[in-house]
């Protein structure tokens, strides 16, 4: 079984793979969403801004996996990346980047607030951004966000600007859905 590209008419090309980046890839769920879609054979970009937590793990040396090094809140960076990833198609963008920063937390040091939501937000347009005038210019793609529950609840128990900044990204994903 393979990952391949719809012809738009409900018909699948079996000789397309799939070109996915995953910003967010070298950790947690987008790792994991890394493996699942590297044993489907799909071509991968895995982005994040430590490319070391990847030391050691087989998808690092994969021959259909690239990696970037770069932080999601920089826009010329995540541009870049997209462009030359994509330059052979961009069939998914999926974006589990994200910072957390709990309200004691930003009660303790007030500047982390700004990385937080430069991270969470503002960085997320930034990929919206890229991948968006890329897949537009192509005539496919999607683009993929893992948000947060604490985005979700009003009466969330620790509610902080990071629940906030899940919100936000949960109504920009709506907007830019739309």
């Amino acid at each position: 079984m393979g990952l391949w590209l719809s012809q738009g008419d409900g018909r699948f090309d079996e000789s397309a793979v799939m070109n996915i980046m995953i910003i967010g890839g070298t950790s947690g769920i987008g790792l994991a969403l890394a493996v699942h879609y590297a044993a489907q054979g799909a071509h991968l970009a895995l982005c994040g801004r430590d490319l070391a937590r990847l030391d050691g793990h087989p998808l690092a040396s994969a021959q259909r996996v690239r990696t970037y090094a770069f932080d999601i809140a920089d826009r010329a960076a995540v541009a870049g990346a997209v462009q030359d990833f994509g330059g052979d198609g961009l069939d998914l963008l999926i974006v589990t980047a994200g910072q957390y920063v709990d309200a004691a937390g930003l009660a303790a040091e007030p500047p982390l607030g700004l990385r937080l939501t430069q991270t969470n937000i503002g960085g997320l347009v930034a990929a919206f951004d890229a991948a968006g005038a890329l897949m537009r210019g192509q005539g496919r793609g999607q683009i993929v966000v893992v948000a947060s529950i604490a985005g979700l609840l009003k009466a969330y128990p620790a509610d902080s600007l990071y629940s906030a900044s899940k919100r936000a990204a949960i109504g920009i994903c709506d907007t830019y859905r739309k």
